[in-house]
């Protein structure tokens, strides 16, 4: 049972699919928010719509977005405005990791985690700001 309700409120979890964004898109449908998962692995996305449906008084969606993508990122401000008539709290929770230490990455590999981690953000932020 929710400590806090949001019931009526829209939220969008980027990363939501798994790890940390999984729970904490968890705790806002616990909280009654309408919620929309937005992640790249629309399988991971799907499992977790599956898993969180018919928790708390909101609706949960998916959406799968590329945040490095700012048209990925307006496409899903956009879905989620649709579903739910707005945009109430953005958790821009997603984030990837390298696969190699420091000492050894790529400027491939750290241009991948620069525009997840870093542009991902923005632009996530961007999309729902005009929402």
């Amino acid at each position: 049972m929710a400590v806090f309700s949001l019931v009526g409120k829209s939220v969008v979890v980027t990363g939501g699919s798994k790890g940390i964004g999984r729970g904490i898109a968890s705790v806002f449908a616990e909280a009654g928010a309408n919620v929309a998962v937005a992640s790249r692995s629309a399988a991971d996305m799907d499992a977790t719509v599956s898993a969180l449906d018919g928790v708390g008084d909101g609706k949960v969606i998916g959406v799968t977005t590329d945040v490095s993508d700012p048209a990925s990122c307006t496409a899903m401000a956009s879905a989620v405005t649709d579903a739910f008539g707005g945009i109430d709290v953005l958790c821009a929770n997603a984030g990837i990791f390298p696969e190699a230490p420091l000492a050894t990455m790529t400027p491939q590999q750290l241009a991948e985690v620069l525009d997840v981690n870093v542009k991902g953000t923005v632009f996530s932020v961007q999309a729902c700001c005009r929402r």
